[in-house]
């Protein structure tokens, strides 16, 4: 897999896959001995990707109580799962379809008690917020895109202004994004480049 490996406390999370077997794997690894914890298997069937890419490009990212994992394919969707950091499977969301020629690679992040996902594709596209807890969506914000886009969002917090949420994608170009309503507060289209 090409994703990062992401830290919390004495914990390591990673994911991988194996394309003959069929499988992804969100793996949890002890920070001081790199002992393997726990794996947790997830099916999939093989798609067509970018040579350069992997099943498994996409990097979780965890709370205090949750790693989430955001699984993407030409043939089996998109979905978002939660696991404990014991290991425990939580809740799965279907996020929808993904088409893409070169394959996923966007990634989650947590911003407070929420779950981001910047779901461009070729075709529909939204942003969406799920709640950490339940994986109840909280808000999508519709949007217009006519290629995937791999760019993981960011939160920019500036001192006397309430935080935003930060994408960029080559349709919309730099926006932000309320984080607790989905709204777009701006959007400036630096990225567009003529066809």
């Amino acid at each position: 897999g090409h994703s990062s490996p992401v830290v919390w406390e004495d914990r390591i999370f990673v994911t991988s896959a194996d394309k003959e077997a069929g499988k992804r794997f969100l793996l949890c690894h002890d920070t001081e001995s790199g002992k393997q914890l726990w794996q947790r298997e997830f099916p999939f069937t093989s798609y067509k990707k970018h040579g350069n890419n992997s099943f498994a490009t996409n990097t979780p990212c965890c709370d205090a109580e949750h790693v989430f994992v955001l699984w993407q394919s030409a043939n089996d969707g998109c979905s978002l799962h939660a696991v404990t950091e014991a290991g425990d499977y939580t809740w799965e969301v279907d996020v929808g379809g993904f088409k893409g020629g070169h394959g996923p690679a966007v990634s989650p992040i947590v911003y407070e008690d929420m779950v981001i996902v910047a779901n461009d594709q070729d075709g529909a596209s939204s942003l969406l917020a799920f709640e950490a807890r339940t994986g109840k969506q909280r808000w999508a914000t519709p949007r217009e895109s006519d290629r995937t886009q791999y760019a993981t969002p960011c939160v920019f917090a500036m001192k006397g202004r309430a935080p935003a949420l930060i994408f960029t994608d080559m349709h919309h170009g730099l926006h932000a994004v309320d984080p607790n309503s989905g709204k777009v507060n701006w959007e400036i289209s630096v990225l567009a480049i003529p066809v």
